[in-house]
């Protein structure tokens, strides 16, 4: 042991010390018992030492009295990072909010849209500029799995509440979106594409129709590369046309859309330049029982042309079909079906059903001339994309035109029950559409738009049969 080792070495150098000096100390002399005692205490003293320096800086890690060394132990060395809050504000006027962890992730977006219409045949506007249709949105995620939007509309005329829009969705597993809040219909090729998507400014006919929005629990989805996608609705009640203006109940509704040539689907061409790949069709369809309000339609400026009294009938049913073919990368064809019937309407005490009280066709050819660019496509609803701040595919500076033919038959049970309002008649509408919009700055878009409105005899509430409209809309923002 070290101990005894330093006794011996010690107490040689006592003797020999002693030698040296040239005296040998007699055993049991005082001085031999302090040189004892000294060598003793200091080899104790040296042990003791070795053990203190031991403790601090061991040669081994086993040395350590409390168990592994620091660099082995549990603890992370590295601090936890978190995502550092932010709100930045962008060139355009958009506000993003960053929290915690990215938790919440969202955007404000104001967009002001400055309209000047200029209308011949139709009723009598007391200003050509307005600003209708301006909204404020809130979109974002949490937790990347949730998206939602509110969207608040400016004018207060075209709202069905504070909110047009309203909706909270979920990716839970395989695709499949749960949504719900007030969610807008998508019976059309255009239906769940929001106003800063469109590239007309009015909707079309079977868009008056068709579409509108309610308060919903939606499921859905795209599968195989989205050549399949679904989308199957819970209609909960407060349903709403494009107007704002309350008309629908409860019901279901529901909508498939097939690319048949999709190289997953039915094993299509496999080539990545093959326009035939993309054509695809879609079925849709909505039932709404314990219906009441007032139906409409308005012409491509927005003047009424078919209104109702306030309906009470037991269901409506509405059916929509229709296809999309890219001839080319730009140039599209679009075609649609629309068919609308009535059943259980109450009128003077009595029932009746109208099964094809409304029917129309649209034909459309969709162009982007000046681009080496393909156009843009969304396929069936508008499910939310993975992030809210990805930029739109239709926002792009190239000049992106639309020309397109509509036509609606209104049947006349509803005139021979004298439910109409304004003394409108049964017969045909007819609008041939022009639409050309661009996106010049991120903040700034612009959209031009021109129809010809012709009807039959007295079923329109504007003046004479035909109608034209010339229309400018600017979004500033967003």
């Amino acid at each position: 042991m070290i101990l005894s080792q330093g006794e011996v070495r010690l107490s040689s150098a006592s003797v020999n010390l002693d030698q040296h000096s040239g005296k040998r100390l007699k055993p049991g002399s005082p001085l031999q018992s302090l040189s004892i005692f000294l060598s003793v205490f200091l080899a104790q003293f040296i042990g003791f030492s070795g053990l203190i320096l031991a403790q601090v800086e061991p040669d081994h890690p086993e040395g350590d009295p409390f168990g592994l060394p620091f660099t082995d132990s549990t603890i992370d060395e590295d601090p936890i990072y978190i995502a550092p809050s932010s709100i930045s504000i962008s060139r355009t006027g958009k506000i993003k909010i960053i929290g915690p962890d990215q938790v919440p992730n969202l955007q404000v977006i104001g967009t002001l849209r400055i309209g000047i219409d200029d209308a011949t045949g139709q009723d009598d506007r007391s200003s050509k500029v307005h600003f209708r249709k301006s909204d404020i949105r809130i979109e974002g995620s949490a937790l990347e799995s949730n998206h939602f939007r509110f969207r608040a509309n400016l004018d207060g005329v075209r709202s069905p509440g504070v909110f047009s829009e309203a909706w909270i969705d979920r990716e839970v597993r395989n695709g499949i979106h749960l949504t719900g809040g007030r969610i807008p219909n998508s019976l059309g090729l255009q239906g769940g594409l929001p106003p800063e998507d469109r590239i007309t400014i009015s909707h079309g006919l079977l868009d008056w129709i068709d579409e509108g929005s309610s308060w919903a629990l939606r499921a859905g989805g795209r599968w195989l590369d989205d050549s399949v996608t679904v989308d199957l609705q819970t209609r909960l009640g407060g349903a709403a046309d494009l107007r704002g203006d309350y008309f629908g109940g409860q019901g279901v509704s529901g909508r498939l859309s097939l690319k048949p040539f999709a190289p997953l689907l039915f094993g299509g061409p496999t080539a990545d330049d093959s326009p035939d790949k993309h054509f695809s069709v879609f079925l849709s369809g909505r039932w709404d029982h314990d219906v009441d309000g007032q139906f409409q339609m308005e012409s491509g400026g927005e003047s009424l042309i078919f209104q109702s009294k306030n309906l009470q009938m037991d269901s409506t049913r509405w059916v929509r079909a229709g296809w999309r073919w890219p001839i080319l990368d730009w140039l599209h064809l679009e075609n649609e079906w629309s068919r609308t019937g009535f059943f259980g309407v109450e009128s003077t005490g009595t029932k009746f059903d109208s099964p094809g009280e409304i029917d129309g066709w649209q034909l459309g050819v969709r162009l982007l001339p000046f681009s080496s660019h393909s156009l843009a496509t969304r396929s069936g609803p508008d499910l939310p994309p993975s992030f809210f701040d990805e930029l739109s595919p239709f926002d792009h500076s190239d000049i992106e035109m639309l020309i397109r033919y509509e036509k609606v038959d209104l049947g006349d049970q509803l005139a021979r029950q004298d439910l109409l309002n304004l003394g409108a008649d049964a017969g045909t509408v007819q609008v041939l559409r022009f639409g050309i919009s661009s996106r010049p700055t991120a903040w700034c878009r612009w959209l031009l738009e021109g129809t010809r409105t012709v009807t039959e005899g007295s079923i329109s509430a504007f003046d004479g049969d035909e109608a034209n409209s010339i229309r400018i809309l600017i979004e500033i923002g967003g």
